[in-house]
């Protein structure tokens, strides 16, 4: 309920128009009511939340959810707000997104260690785990914005580009091509360039560079899996998981 929450309203501020191939909630209801849409699941999330830490006597799992709201909220701010920046460092790029899809997978791990009364140690090393996998991917999600496929993707893959969202490998040519940088800041979101723009980033290496950059970090969530010991048919399904993650396309 929750990540259908973020994706609404995320949808509304990227005025994204398809999703998994069908209209977003606000193209075909309006921003009113998808508003209301999506704070009523953040709502029921939170309802749901409770009734859990009840039943556990612990306030973990809310202190937990609570920092992983605020951690997502405020990486969507930083998401808005660089779209109005010249240009980004890396570091500045790993702020913002360990506040967005890091926040919510990292989080997701922690509180499902919590639930299986893990101990701390054991919750801190998954919580690292979910920390990469949400670097690897947002990483990849950048990847396919722009050279994905829209009819898997069931979404468009102009919008980074016309957007001028600063993504791993925008923010990675800006930084490594000076000719580029004076290009896309004097580009005015026209969609006709997109192709041209996307082919610029392949030329400077930007899309080997993001992928070698979420290949790694998810190799590293793997490796560091096998420390663990699961129950073999959780381990199995986790284990799926990244694999599955790992060659999406969509």
């Amino acid at each position: 309920m929750f990540h259908n929450f973020t994706l609404i309203h995320d949808d509304i501020e990227d005025l994204g128009e398809t999703r998994h191939g069908q209209p977003t909630v606000w193209k075909k209801w309006g921003s009113a009511l998808s508003l209301n849409a999506g704070d009523m699941l953040f709502a029921l999330t939170y309802k749901a939340l409770h009734e859990i830490s009840g039943r556990s006597k612990t306030d973990s799992e809310i202190s937990v959810f609570d920092q992983m709201v605020t951690d997502l909220i405020m990486g969507q701010h930083l998401d808005i707000s660089f779209e109005k920046c010249q240009s980004i460092t890396e570091e500045e790029y790993l702020t913002m997104i360990s506040g967005k899809t890091v926040a919510l997978i990292k989080g997701s791990f922690t509180l499902g260690a919590i639930a299986a009364e893990a101990n701390q140690s054991t919750i801190a090393e998954l919580e690292k785990v979910g920390e990469k996998i949400g670097l690897a991917f947002q990483m990849q999600d950048d990847y396919l914005g722009i050279w994905g496929d829209s009819n898997h993707l069931g979404k468009s893959v102009s919008t980074d580009i016309t957007g001028k969202k600063k993504t791993l490998p925008i923010q990675y040519a800006m930084n490594h091509d000076a000719s580029f940088n004076k290009e896309w800041q004097e580009y005015n979101g026209d969609p006709e360039r997109v192709g041209y723009f996307a082919d610029r980033l392949r030329e400077i290496g930007a899309d080997s560079y993001t992928r070698n950059q979420w290949e790694t970090a998810m190799s590293e969530a793997s490796k560091k899996m096998k420390s663990f010991s699961f129950n073999e048919k959780y381990g199995n399904e986790l284990n799926e998981l990244i694999g599955t993650l790992a060659e999406r396309n969509k």
